[in-house]
């Protein structure tokens, strides 16, 4: 990040007071990390300084991004469940009323065979 993007990401953290905000960092090798920043105010000196723990969590935001995405997976397979169960009740809802108004035919149709019989 560069100097006035940590800037901007320090006093977004300020605005929401959190004591703490991610970033990307190059390493002194050239690696980009996702680092976290976890600073308060201390007196040092008799000047006000930021004490700062920076905390590597790469390996964590790629376990967040991979359980994203599993779980966007099975949030799409519950979804296409849902839908394949509402098409069969729907299905069988439509037989189910088909086959209500057959026997009512078929229940009218002997009576009135019955009646014409007599």
């Amino acid at each position: 990040m560069s100097v006035e993007q940590v800037a901007s990401e320090r006093a977004l953290a300020k605005s929401e007071e959190r004591n703490y905000f991610i970033f990307r960092h190059k390493t002194s090798n050239g690696d980009i990390k996702t680092v976290s920043s976890h600073s308060i105010p201390i007196t040092y000196n008799n000047k006000a300084v930021l004490f700062s723990i920076i905390q590597d969590v790469t390996s964590e935001r790629e376990y967040q991004q991979a359980l994203w995405h599993y779980q966007s997976n099975l949030e799409s397979l519950v979804d296409k469940q849902v839908n394949e169960i509402d098409k069969t009740k729907r299905n069988l809802i439509q037989l189910l009323v088909i086959g209500l108004l057959l026997l009512s035919t078929l229940s009218l149709f002997l009576l009135f065979y019955v009646k014409t019989k007599k």
